[in-house]
C-alpha cells in the first residue's frame, strides 16, 4: 500500500513538473511570438510614415512650381521635417517593440521559475509525507513480527 501511494505521490509530482515546464514554454514562444508581431508593426508603421512623408513632399512641390521658388524652398524643408519625424517615429516604435518583448519574456521566464519552485516544494513536502508513512508502516510490521515471534 505504501509503495503505491508512493508509485501515485510520484506521479503528481512528475505531472506538476511537467505541466510548469510545458507553460513555461508556452509562455516563452508567446514572448517570441509578441516580440515579432511588435517589430513588423514598427516596420509598417514606418513604411506608412515614409510614404506620408513622401506624398506631402510631392504636394508641395507641386504647389511650389506654381508659387514660385521661394515656396519650393518651404516645400523641401517641410518634406526632410516629415521625413526625419518618420524616421524618429520608426526608430521609438522599433525601440518600444523590442522593449516589451524583452519585458515579456522575462515575465515568462519568471513565472516559470516560480512554478517550477512550486513544484520542486511540492515534491519535497510529498517526499517526506511519504517517507513518514513508510516509516510507520516499517514500525507496525517490526511491531506484528515482535508480536508474532514472541
Amino acid at each position: 500500500m505504501v509503495a503505491s501511494q508512493t508509485d501515485h505521490t510520484s506521479d503528481r509530482v512528475e505531472h506538476a513538473l511537467s505541466v510548469a515546464s510545458e507553460r513555461g514554454s508556452e509562455l516563452a514562444e508567446t514572448a517570441k511570438a509578441h516580440g515579432t508581431d511588435w517589430l513588423e508593426l514598427a516596420k509598417e508603421r514606418s513604411s506608412e510614415f515614409a510614404e506620408i512623408a513622401s506624398k506631402r513632399a510631392a504636394e508641395f512641390g507641386e504647389v511650389a512650381k506654381e508659387r514660385g521658388p521661394d515656396i519650393l524652398e518651404v516645400a523641401q524643408k517641410r518634406g526632410s521635417e516629415l521625413a526625419e519625424t518618420a524616421r524618429e517615429r520608426s526608430a521609438e516604435l522599433a525601440e518600444l517593440a523590442s522593449k516589451r518583448s524583452s519585458e515579456f519574456a522575462e515575465l515568462a521566464l519568471e513565472k516559470s521559475n516560480e512554478w517550477a519552485e512550486t513544484a520542486s516544494e511540492q515534491t519535497e513536502v510529498l517526499g517526506k509525507r511519504a517517507r513518514k508513512r513508510a516509516e510507520k508502516a516499517l514500525e507496525k510490521a517490526r511491531a506484528k513480527k515482535d508480536e508474532l515471534t514472541h
